[in-house]
Parts: C-alpha cells; sequence; structure tokens
C-alpha cells in the first residue's frame, strides 16, 4: 500500500519524491504528504497598463473556484482576447512603420494615438465581461460549499451531545444555524460575496461552538469516570 500511494502521489502531483503524511485518513492509510491552500477570489480593478503597454490575464486576473469548472473556458477566451488586441497594435505598427517609409501620414497623432487606447480599451472591457462571469461563478460555488460544511458541523450536535445537560439549547441551535444557513443558501437578492461572507462566519462560529461542546463532553466524562473509581474504592 505505501509503494502504491507513493507512486500515486508521484503519477498524480508531479513529486519528485513523494513523502507520505505522518497523519492517516479515515480508513487507517496513510496519504501523501500534499500541501492544501485556502480557495480566494479575486478579481482585478484593471487589466491593461496602456503606458506600459502590459496587461493582465488568466490568474492574474482573476481566480476561478474549483467547483465552479470555467477557469480553462475564461482562459481560452482571454486568449482570443489578447490575439486580437496584439493584432490590432501590429496592424497600427505596420501601418506607423509604412508611413515613416513613403513619408505620408494617413493619421494624425492624435489619432494614433486613441486608436490605441481604443484596442486596450475594448480588451479592458472583455476582460472585465468575461472575469466578472467567472467570479460569480466562483462565488456561488463558494455559497454552497459553506452552506454545506455549516450543515456538516451542525448535524451531529444532536447526537454527539446527547449526553450534555445542555442539550435542549444544543439541539435548538443547531436548528437555528441550519435554518439562518438555509434562508442565506436561497437568498438570491443580496450580492454573493455578502452571502458567503456570512455562511463562513457562521461556519467559523459553529466550528468554535463544536470545540466548546467538545471540552464540556470531555469534562462531563471525566468526572464520570472520576465518580466511578470513588464508588469502586
Amino acid at each position: 500500500m505505501q509503494e502504491y500511494m507513493s507512486s500515486l502521489a508521484k503519477n498524480v502531483y508531479e513529486l519528485d519524491k513523494a513523502e507520505l503524511s505522518p497523519d492517516k485518513n479515515e480508513k487507517g492509510q496513510k496519504m501523501p504528504n500534499v500541501g492544501r491552500f485556502m480557495i480566494q477570489v479575486q478579481q482585478a480593478k484593471k487589466f491593461v497598463n496602456e503606458k506600459l503597454s502590459t496587461v493582465v490575464i488568466g490568474d492574474s486576473a482573476a481566480t476561478p473556484h474549483p467547483h465552479s469548472g470555467s477557469g480553462l473556458n475564461t482562459g481560452v477566451a482571454e486568449l482570443d482576447g489578447l490575439g486580437a488586441l496584439v493584432e490590432s497594435l501590429r496592424q497600427q505598427k505596420l501601418m506607423s512603420v509604412m508611413e515613416k517609409r513613403t513619408g505620408k501620414s494617413q493619421s494624425t497623432q492624435e489619432e494614433k494615438a486613441h486608436n490605441r487606447s481604443t484596442a486596450f480599451d475594448a480588451f479592458n472591457q472583455e476582460m472585465k465581461g468575461w472575469t466578472d462571469k467567472l467570479v460569480s461563478k466562483a462565488l456561488s460555488a463558494m455559497k454552497t460549499v459553506y452552506y454545506q460544511k455549516v450543515r456538516a458541523v451542525v448535524n451531529p450536535w444532536p447526537t454527539k451531545y446527547a449526553q450534555l445537560p445542555t442539550i435542549g439549547a444544543i439541539t435548538e441551535k443547531a436548528t437555528a444555524y441550519k435554518d439562518e444557513a438555509l434562508k442565506i443558501y436561497q437568498d438570491t437578492s443580496t450580492d454573493r460575496e455578502t452571502l458567503v461572507n456570512r455562511l463562513l462566519d457562521m461556519l467559523e462560529e459553529a466550528i468554535q461552538l463544536t470545540k466548546e461542546y467538545d471540552g464540556d463532553l470531555l469534562g462531563q466524562q471525566h468526572d464520570e469516570y472520576m465518580r466511578e473509581r470513588v464508588d469502586e474504592i
């Protein structure tokens, strides 16, 4: 199994030396020691710098969410737009070269600057449209993921903490969390970024409460254990 997992890590994750993590999964198997990172959705405010003749594309322009499945399509569209921009600038450059060679100018410097700016502006607008769609899908995916995570955290509470004297309040809180999470998930009038942040806050609160309930449960189990030992004595 260890050789298989190392081979899998090397093939899938392209690691020259695939070490196994000291931790084990739920099946008791050691997994490839591959790091994880927080998923962040970001979008550039502007996608061109005409003064520096620079553009921003790909993940530098906007970051997709793995669940949205739109990163490749957006990237291809961006490359098409970049190709159109380069071709437009190339044609303008060739026109300037020909004018210098023939000594005949077909447009003023102001017109040339305007044409150049128009090409960059068109690319910037196209990038804004493509990345807006990308970010919208990413936020929708994040909303779904955080909604599911909130439910996954609070669903076990009524059963897991049934021995605690505060189980009634815990069960009510679990129900309240699920109801509020569902309300946020179904909200279509509020912007997605706000909804995602609200669900993320709920998730962090639920995780913190779970830690507190775990501490209470551990303390109660310890007290019961000590009482049993005393009774035995």
